[in-house]
């Protein structure tokens, strides 16, 4: 697989949100093709979307106005609302500033989280209920314990002298290390490379920091802290949810996934793609995109 390197249907830019007292840049890419909806991407625990949907981004601009937001690292600044987890507050909080700057009103809204975005996006639709047309959660993390020992062993050797520092020398070597564990297949040329480039845009400290705060915030001593299966029951019984998942996912198991489908007493519509892990978006794009373009005009 290659990496598109097409940009001619895109635009990249940066959108200015206040947070508090703080002025916050939120990179994004969006589509440019005129359509009735909109529909944001919230990405996981990278922060990147536009890196890991990028063979989605312009198909999906097809049916929807698309725009695929970067969450940088948002360290020393404080969410409005007082709160046990504060970094993930802040990415709602950041996500609905996100969405009133640059959505219209009176477009239906479809929303997209990814990993842990997944949690960010519910908890924002739950809030928001009369804001959100459409729910799709890919490779969601908040709907079991079981998490990944890398991620778990992150958020708590972190503290370990050495450990921490090792942690921000990222390399092109260490990220494709790391995009083994995120893939099932054959992990796309240049797609390390792009990654680390992408990453070398923020304080590597900053970015080590925030990372850590964040996984500490949702992994505990005995796996993911933070469990959605209730919220998702009561948003699939207001709008359409559809429900994605790697087969092969090695760092949230797909059977999270089903075990929250059955939960919404199948309300909620769920495909497993086979031969697929944690990125399925990008290792079976072609399929990904035709169910949630298929989804949207449902």
């Amino acid at each position: 697989m290659e990496i598109t390197q097409d940009y001619q249907k895109s635009i990249r830019s940066q959108q200015p949100v206040k947070i508090g007292n703080e002025t916050v840049y939120l990179p994004y890419q969006r589509t440019t093709n005129p359509a009735s909806s909109d529909t944001v991407i919230c990405p996981g625990f990278s922060g990147l979307s536009r890196i890991p949907f990028e063979e989605n981004i312009e198909p999906l601009g097809e049916c929807s106005r698309v725009f695929a937001l970067d969450i940088p690292p948002l360290l020393n600044i404080r969410p409005s609302l007082a709160t046990p987890n504060p970094s993930l507050e802040l990415r709602v909080e950041v996500l609905g500033k996100f969405i009133e700057s640059i959505t219209r009103r009176g477009r239906a809204l479809n929303l997209i989280g990814y990993s842990s975005g997944g949690i960010v996006s519910m908890e924002y639709s739950i809030r928001n209920q009369e804001k959100v047309s459409r729910l799709v959660l890919v490779a969601s993390a908040g709907f079991g314990k079981g998490i990944s020992w890398g991620y778990w062993s992150a958020a708590f050797l972190a503290s370990v002298p050495g450990v921490k520092n090792l942690l921000s020398r990222e390399s092109e070597l260490s990220i494709q290390k790391s995009l083994k564990k995120l893939f099932h297949q054959e992990i796309p040329r240049g797609l390390s490379k792009k990654i680390l480039k992408e990453r070398n845009y923020y304080n590597p400290k900053d970015l080590r920091d925030w990372q850590i705060q964040s996984l500490r915030e949702g992994i505990g001593l005995w796996g993911q802290k933070l469990i959605y299966t209730g919220v998702l029951r009561e948003i699939a019984e207001r709008i359409p949810v559809l429900l994605i998942h790697g087969k092969h996912d090695k760092i949230i198991p797909s059977q999270h996934t089903v075990n929250a489908w059955k939960a919404t007493y199948e309300m909620a519509r769920m495909l497993l793609m086979k031969d697929c892990g944690h990125w399925p978006q990008m290792e079976d794009s072609e399929r990904f995109n035709t169910e949630i373009i298929k989804f949207f005009q449902n």
